[in-house]
């Protein structure tokens, strides 16, 4: 299925499908933090913007996978995720798989700015992950579906917030202050890599903003089960040795219905990162459905 060829070509209708979101229990961290500082405090802050700066300007891949897990009505409920994102000028391929027992569903997303052309192809036929928790999982499924090609409008209306940007949340140079709500730099780790702790705010008050509204429904259009309610959001950002972003580990809590149930949830993801200079460049897999 070549994605960019309905995109530019023409477009159709599709129907927005179901999938999943929601206790979490993620592979080993073993992360230490310190007190924090104001300098700490600081540092973590203008390393942030370095590298969304840095990011901003450099074709990159990311390849995320993660679970969400949860207990519902006495039965412990697994949804396996894993996506792939290339940002290749300005233009942005998406594809992602979400499995359970109770939904899948597969979906690939376009972005144009320079073009102002947007679209998103969703499918639920064959959909897989492949693969365990430690390693990531690898997701597949059968992309024959029709395409529904959108405006920059509908395509945010659908899914919320832009995916150029290196993490989900809305946080800017401009709302940091409301956005993050603390930030700091933990231990050093192997072959001189560095990361930093943020947490995120999740409601919006007189100093504060809700950095995942536009993320949550992204998620509600995912599952089917309408707009989840965050808890806590947090993410770790791992710099290697020469200041280049390697990873970026999520972990959410949040409250969404099940089946009818409110049921509290929580997540984690991995999102690794990798620049690369011609399209020839990315995995085989990714290509050839991002081409």
């Amino acid at each position: 299925m070549k994605l960019l060829n309905f995109i530019l070509i023409g477009s159709s209708t599709v129907l927005a499908l179901g999938a999943g979101s929601c206790d979490k229990k993620s592979p080993s961290s073993a992360i230490v933090s310190s007190p924090v500082t104001v300098d700490q405090h600081q540092e973590a802050m203008r390393e942030f913007h370095r590298v969304s700066k840095e990011m901003a300007l450099k074709n990159f891949l990311v390849s995320c996978s993660g679970e969400v897990n949860a207990k519902v009505a006495f039965i412990d409920y697994k949804q396996k995720i894993s996506s792939n994102k290339v940002k290749n000028g300005e233009e942005l391929f998406f594809e992602t798989y979400t499995t359970s027992a109770l939904v899948s569903k597969a979906e690939q997303r376009y972005e144009n700015r320079e073009r102002d052309v947007y679209g998103y192809l969703t499918v639920k036929d064959e959909v897989r992950n492949d693969g365990d928790a430690e390693v990531g999982y690898t997701g597949s499924a059968n992309w024959d579906g029709s395409f529904k090609k959108v405006d920059q409008s509908g395509y945010l209306q659908e899914f919320g917030h832009s995916l150029f940007a290196i993490t989900n949340y809305e946080i800017s140079e401009e709302n940091e202050d409301q956005a993050i709500l603390a930030a700091e730099k933990l231990a050093d780790g192997n072959d001189g890599e560095h990361s930093y702790k943020y947490t995120v705010s999740v409601e919006s008050g007189k100093s504060t903003v809700d950095a995942t509204a536009g993320y949550a429904v992204e998620m509600a259009h995912m599952s089917g089960m309408g707009t989840p309610k965050f808890k806590q959001a947090s993410f770790i950002m791992t710099l290697n040795a020469t200041g280049g972003l390697k990873e970026i580990r999520f972990e959410e809590q949040y409250s969404l219905k099940i089946m009818g149930i409110s049921t509290s949830c929580s997540s984690w993801m991995v999102s690794k990162f990798s620049a690369f200079d011609e399209v020839e460049d990315l995995p085989a897999k990714v290509k050839d459905n991002y081409t």
